[in-house]
């Protein structure tokens, strides 16, 4: 939840990632690092966690994942972002 500075291209990509989640009324969200990984996607190359599924199935979280404001980023949940459905 602390604010932290961020690179202008990093801002760029979450604030495009914000607008494109308002738009979508939550249909579009990079806070689903968590279950991407359980999954097996990404950084998790392939290896499904069972128990992590459950976990992140269990506590559904609605809402923004994060804020940007003046150059600055905060996540507003205790989430693992993704960027990969829009950084590229």
């Amino acid at each position: 939840g602390d604010w932290a500075a961020m690179p202008p291209e990093i801002l760029t990509v979450l604030t495009a990632a914000a607008e494109i989640g308002a738009q979508s009324e939550g249909l579009f969200d990079i806070g689903v690092g968590d279950i991407v990984q359980a999954w097996g996607f990404g950084p998790a190359d392939g290896r499904i966690d069972p128990e992590a599924i459950k976990h992140a199935v269990a506590r559904p979280e609605t809402g923004p994942a994060f804020e940007v404001a003046m150059g600055r980023a905060r996540r507003l949940r205790d989430v693992q972002l993704d960027l990969a459905g829009i950084a590229k």
